[in-house]
């Protein structure tokens, strides 16, 4: 599919599997397809190249966890909970403008299989 220009996973683990598989079908993270993932672990900024991510709000998740065990110990029922937050992303190399005109179509079109 030449008209993929990034890949997001919704894990560290699976972003470096993604990383690694790009590499042995021979393509360039990010000159020729970009890779993001979810949950910024301190491992990302280690990677190669190292990896864009998307940052947990985990000082907002940590005290709305504590209240709300607190409060179950207190008697109160179990609920479900919103953290408002705006997404962060960390932008590092692993990410890229999306490729456009002959530069997008000389792509190396390769078949992927996920299993």
């Amino acid at each position: 599919h030449p008209e993929v220009t990034a890949v997001y996973t919704s894990t560290l683990n699976q972003a470096i599997g993604a990383l690694h598989a790009l590499r042995e079908l021979g393509f360039s993270v990010p000159e020729q397809i970009s890779v993001i993932s979810y949950d910024d672990l301190p491992l990302a900024d280690y990677l190669q190249p190292p990896l864009t991510t998307i940052a947990m709000p985990l000082v907002d998740l940590g005290r709305t966890a504590v209240n709300a065990l607190c409060d179950q110990l207190n008697g109160e029922p179990p609920s479900d909970l919103m953290i408002p937050s705006d997404p962060q992303v960390i932008t590092r190399k692993s990410t890229a403008p999306a490729a456009t005109g002959t530069v997008a179509s000389e792509r190396k079109q390769t078949k992927v299989s996920v299993q």
